[in-house]
């Protein structure tokens, strides 16, 4: 677990507290182009893509049991009632495809993840993901 350096909590700086860890050592699947179609996952064996796999549901199953409160890590934030926990990351998400698009090459995964993700009115806080939409547009 990479250590945490420094804590920022005003949100002046960046436009939200945030703080910052140490690199850890290990080898980033790239985003363009897409690790699907080139790259050392693409390359790998199938058993060192499974193992990857499996450090990531593993390592997210690691956060989830987190209990955020006990670390102090309230400053994250928490979802307003009535909303979902997925909501504030499809907001960030869809923030971060629109300064992306803006200048940037195109992000073929992340836009494939936010496919049609928008507020659903039938579900107060809800959102789903239609795959009718591309993030960027072309």
């Amino acid at each position: 677990m990479p250590r945490v350096r420094w804590l920022e909590p005003d949100p002046a700086v960046l436009g939200s507290p945030f703080y910052v860890m140490d690199a850890v050592d290990g080898e980033v699947p790239s985003e363009v182009p897409s690790y699907h179609v080139v790259g050392w996952v693409n390359e790998a064996p199938v058993e060192r893509r499974a193992r990857a796999w499996w450090n990531g549901v593993e390592a997210m199953a690691r956060v989830h049991a987190v209990d955020w409160r006990a670390l102090g890590l309230g400053f994250l934030g928490e979802p307003a009632p009535g909303t979902g926990p997925i909501d504030p990351a499809a907001r960030l998400l869809q923030r971060y495809l629109g300064w992306v698009c803006e200048d940037g090459p195109p992000q073929p995964t992340l836009e494939g993840g936010s496919h049609g993700c928008e507020p659903t009115p039938s579900r107060p806080g809800g959102w789903r993901c239609a795959g009718a939409t591309r993030a960027c547009p072309t």
